[in-house]
């Protein structure tokens, strides 16, 4: 199944993907009073989201259009630094950032008659922010050693690249606007060899790790599903895909409640932990989760994917 979209509550900094993989949105936290014009500020953002403060507030932000993108830039030095960031993706990872291509993939995973007409004319690109850029470009370097030519060294076996192309777009085709929180962040679109991100939390506060996280995920995906098998005889939780273990025989579960839902999310959302928040990932959640349910100490699952990573960097 496509990894996709997270909800992230706030007092534990997790990314926590709503059903089937879809990322959700961070979920607004609670603030003091503020007065005067930062006070005006917060109320703007409360109401139009920090995505829109952001805009409104940017020195002259302007729409520029590189390679096959638009991209939302303050400055001349902000559009080149967008320009080196699509040229560094391609270069050194194999990935084009084409926001098309992305959603011709979408309408292919969801044609016709599988989900309503009008969802699949919603769908749409979106400009890059900046911001979303070097996120990408983080998330890649996660994997840097199996992307792009390098690629031929640490995995000469391994048949062509899974993802060679990543988008922005709004919104999911199989989102139910009628469902408050349905709302894809990511999704991985396999037989297209393509990634999207999608619209975050309006409210998500500006320069978190939002993106980044739902990006990990999704090359997670394509990256380490191979493993999958090995990864659920080594953890001691799933018997099968999206069959459990009995409780007594669990000893360990999955990082969070999205990864609970299959043994492919449980996957794909540790190896995002493992690259973002290591910490997180060997100690749980904070809350005392009992050993064998979500939530708790993954030393297993880190342990794991330390190993499959470090199979990349050995000498051939």
């Amino acid at each position: 199944m496509q990894g996709r979209g997270y909800d992230r509550p706030t007092v534990t900094n997790q990314l926590v993907p709503a059903r089937r993989g879809r990322a959700r949105g961070t979920s607004p936290g609670t603030a003091p009073p503020a007065h005067g014009r930062l006070g005006s500020v917060l109320a703007l953002q409360r109401m139009a989201g920090n995505r829109a403060v952001r805009a409104l507030v940017a020195r002259d932000p302007k729409v520029v259009r590189i390679g096959n993108e638009q991209v939302r830039v303050a400055s001349d030095d902000e559009k080149a630094e967008a320009e080196r960031i699509v040229k560094d993706v391609k270069a050194n990872f194999g990935v084009t950032f084409d926001s098309m291509a992305t959603k011709k993939a979408a309408l292919e995973r969801y044609p016709k008659d599988s989900v309503p007409e009008a969802n699949r004319q919603a769908l749409d690109v979106r400009v890059w922010e900046l911001d979303e850029l070097r996120a990408i470009q983080k998330a890649l370097k996660h994997f840097a050693p199996v992307l792009g030519d390098a690629r031929k060294k640490t995995l000469p076996k391994a048949g062509p690249q899974e993802f060679v192309t990543v988008g922005r777009l709004n919104t999911a085709p199989d989102d139910d606007p009628k469902v408050l929180g349905d709302e894809t962040r990511g999704e991985y679109f396999r037989d297209q060899k393509a990634f999207g991100v999608f619209d975050r939390d309006p409210d998500a506060p500006a320069g978190d790790d939002a993106v980044e996280r739902v990006a990990t995920h999704e090359i997670a995906h394509g990256i380490f599903d191979p493993h999958l098998e090995e990864f659920m005889k080594a953890t001691g939780y799933w018997k099968k895909h999206s069959v459990k273990l009995p409780e007594k025989q669990r000893t360990e579960g999955p990082p969070d409640g999205y990864a609970d839902t299959n043994a492919a999310e449980d996957l794909a959302q540790s190896v995002m932990y493992f690259f973002v928040d290591p910490k997180r990932l060997k100690e749980g959640d904070g809350r005392g989760r009992k050993k064998g349910t979500w939530g708790n100490p993954c030393p297993k699952r880190h342990a794991f994917i330390k190993r499959i990573v470090g199979s990349w960097t050995k000498k051939r």
